[in-house]
C-alpha cells in the first residue's frame, strides 16, 4: 500500500507534456462492458486495478490516457480499468465486472507478480471492498477519497 501512496504523492507535479505512452493500449469490451488496459514498455509484471468513481453517464476511455496514470506507467506498472455494466451507484456491478476483467487480463497477458487496487470516490469504496473480499489476490490498496461510511450516513 505504501508503494501506491508514494507513486501518487510523488508524482503530483506531472503535466500532460510528461505523459507516458503505453506500449500496449487495449481499449475494447468484454461481455459488452468497455475496458481499458495499458501496459508500458519493459513492464515490471505488476498490475494496478483502478476503479473509477460514480458516474451517471457511461464511462468512455479517452485517447490519450489521462496523465493521472503516468505515475504508474513511468514505474512500469500495467493499469486496468472497467467502465462497469451499469452507471450510477454501481458497486456490485463494478466489483464483478472488474474481477472478470482482471481474470481476462491474467489469461491474455499473464499472471502479474503482484496486483494492487486503487480508486477514487465510489472507486475508493470498491477498493476497500476488493481488498476485504480478496486479500489473497491483492498486495495492497489505496482508496482515494473513498465513500466508506455506511450508506445511510453517507447519503
Amino acid at each position: 500500500m505504501r508503494v501506491l501512496l508514494m507513486l501518487i504523492c510523488g508524482s503530483l507535479a506531472l503535466t500532460a507534456e510528461n505523459s507516458v505512452a503505453a506500449a500496449v493500449s487495449d481499449n475494447a469490451s468484454l461481455n459488452g462492458v468497455d475496458y481499458r488496459i495499458d501496459i508500458p514498455d519493459a513492464w515490471n509484471h505488476e498490475l494496478v486495478v483502478f476503479y473509477h468513481g460514480y458516474s451517471i453517464d457511461p464511462v468512455k476511455f479517452e485517447e490519450p490516457l489521462s496523465p493521472m496514470f503516468d505515475p504508474f506507467l513511468k514505474r512500469r506498472y500495467a493499469v486496468l480499468q472497467s467502465a462497469y455494466s451499469q452507471t450510477g451507484w454501481a458497486v456490485e456491478q463494478g466489483f464483478e465486472d472488474t474481477e472478470k476483467l482482471r481474470a481476462h487480463f491474467n489469461k491474455k497477458y499473464g499472471l502479474p507478480k503482484r496486483t494492487f487496487v486503487s480508486g477514487m470516490s465510489m472507486g475508493g469504496t470498491l477498493t476497500v471492498m476488493t481488498i476485504e473480499k480478496k486479500p489473497e489476490t491483492y498486495a495492497g490498496a489505496l482508496s482515494l477519497c473513498g465513500a466508506i461510511e455506511p450508506t445511510g450516513r453517507f447519503m
